[in-house]
């Protein structure tokens, strides 16, 4: 994550998304990290996994790296994430993480003819470990 991050050209306010890779190389899944259209001081992070590489502890590998990233490099005061409510397993690796559920929107999402509630996480930059650490 940090090598993508120093090599890109792209400037910090947009760190992008990143691969998730096994020790062979196999692409796993992505996670993303973007600063908050509504506020600059804020990002917004999104992953997704192949059902074979969830629960291996890939994904909270590499959403602490990229929540360290933020706080510490990009200097964000918060990380928010949306989770699907019947998303239980991101729900529980956002909240191991140390992320807050700050707000359920009942029948936000619509997909295949289902309507589904979005759960919005959050993690303040002092209550990440690293943050702490640094500051």
């Amino acid at each position: 994550m940090r090598r993508c991050a120093a090599s890109s050209s792209v400037a910090c306010a947009d760190p992008g998304v990143f691969v998730l890779r096994d020790k062979f190389g196999e692409a796993l899944g992505d996670i993303g990290l973007r600063i908050s259209p509504k506020n600059p001081h804020e990002a917004d992070v999104g992953y997704a996994l192949l059902p074979q590489a969830q629960g291996k502890g890939y994904a909270s590998e590499a959403l602490r790296a990229v929540c360290e990233y933020g706080f510490t490099t990009l200097g964000v005061q918060a990380i928010n994430a949306w989770v699907l409510g019947e998303n239980r397993g991101s729900s529980r690796l956002l909240e191991k993480q140390g992320f807050v559920r700050t707000q359920v929107l009942e029948k936000a999402y619509h997909l295949n003819g289902v309507d589904y509630d979005d759960w919005i996480y959050r993690l303040e930059r002092e209550a990440h470990p690293a943050s702490a650490d640094a500051g």
